[in-house]
């Protein structure tokens, strides 16, 4: 039998695509885009929880630090930060700073977006001496081991203190006074 080059028309035969019938290339293509968004969706669903995962240890931090609970405070500290500042030690450092400005209380407000790393803690503290001391301070915050952790420094006790920077107070002498010899 010879084959006519007009196949279609025959009745009863079919033309071929490809092996056995199945549209391989359209079916790779689907799976390829759908890999592809399947992938996408995970990293932006990642992303976020990476930072929601941030944010929580950031206000977690800042919760403990409104308690005055240098231990909860603590329990949020990266690896190197526990390394450098011992749980005891932290807690001195924290309780001086807070006792040489003779804090009251500490006040936080809402936890701002993170920016490079870092979270605004609106802080206001009133003290018996100095009034109310306010302003931001940018808690460092990075993934450890799969949890977020803050890098601490003693530069973090007290708004507007700077990197390197004690605190400290001078009570200076009271000037001793003569007696009064007039009547």
């Amino acid at each position: 039998p010879r084959r006519s080059s007009v196949a279609w028309l025959e009745p009863g035969r079919r033309r071929r695509r490809g092996r056995d019938g199945v549209p391989w290339r359209a079916l790779l293509a689907v799976l390829v885009i759908v890999a592809a968004v399947g992938g996408a969706v995970w990293f932006v669903a990642d992303r976020h929880h990476d930072e929601d995962m941030r944010r929580n240890a950031a206000e977690s931090f800042a919760a403990s630090w409104m308690r005055r609970d240098p231990a909860g405070m603590w329990l949020m500290l990266d690896k190197r930060s526990r390394a450098a500042y011992p749980r005891a030690r932290f807690a001195r450092l924290v309780r001086s700073a807070e006792s040489q400005a003779t804090v009251r209380s500490v006040r936080i407000g809402r936890v701002a977006q993170e920016r490079k790393g870092r979270f605004a803690l609106p802080v206001a503290m009133p003290t018996r001496i100095f009034g109310t001391l306010r302003g931001t301070i940018a808690v460092p915050v990075h993934d450890e081991d799969g949890e977020a952790r803050v890098a601490w420094a003693p530069h973090l006790r007290l708004p507007g203190l700077r990197t390197g920077e004690t605190v400290k107070r001078v009570i200076l002498q009271r000037p001793t006074r003569a007696s009064v010899l007039g009547a």
